[in-house]
């Protein structure tokens, strides 16, 4: 418990050093988003957990910060997969400036422990995928059974599912430090 308070104490004390930590991670996710996600995908739909970061980021820093690095992540996202680049960058930055909303100063860990943190990722991936995949399928082409169904409310379920991992870790480690 004493390391986890220092490792805590450093990173919060040094936010350039926090951001490095946010930058470094964001890069194992893009990977693991790029290479290993289709093994898990079900019916073709994948959770996006670079996604699920943002909207961390968001709550942890603020609406700016997360807008800023959902830009970031969006573009190296992008650049990693074979999207045209810049789809994924404006869909990751408006659903974490939405996401930045429901930023609480002071109160980071009572926001990333409980259901209201994944509530905040349904509504960003919601906004996120719909935006996505507005721009990317062109909803002409498809049914609207496809579209809204398979498409946006599939893909949304999916990473909100998959948002009960961190935010039950929050959770755990909000328990351990009160």
């Amino acid at each position: 418990m004493q390391r986890m308070i220092l490792e805590q104490s450093v990173l919060t004390a040094n936010p350039q050093l926090r951001y490095v930590v946010y930058a470094i991670i964001a890069l194992l996710l893009t990977i693991i988003n790029v290479v290993v996600i289709q093994l898990i995908a079900v019916a073709g739909v994948t959770p996006n957990l670079l996604l699920i970061m943002c909207v961390t980021i968001a709550l942890i820093e603020g609406q700016f910060t997360g807008l800023l690095f959902g830009w970031c992540v969006g573009m190296v996202f992008d650049i990693a997969s074979t999207d045209d680049i810049g789809l994924n960058a404006l869909a990751m930055t408006v659903s974490s400036f939405i996401a930045g909303y429901f930023y609480l100063e002071g109160k980071t860990a009572k926001s990333l422990g409980t259901t209201r943190y994944l509530l905040v990722v349904a509504l960003a991936s919601l906004i996120y995928f719909t935006i996505y995949f507005l721009l990317f399928i062109r909803p002409v082409n498809s049914t609207v059974y496809d579209f809204l169904i398979k498409n946006i409310a599939a893909s949304t379920l999916y990473t909100s599912v998959f948002s009960i991992l961190p935010m039950l870790w929050f959770s755990r480690n909000m328990d351990r430090s009160s």
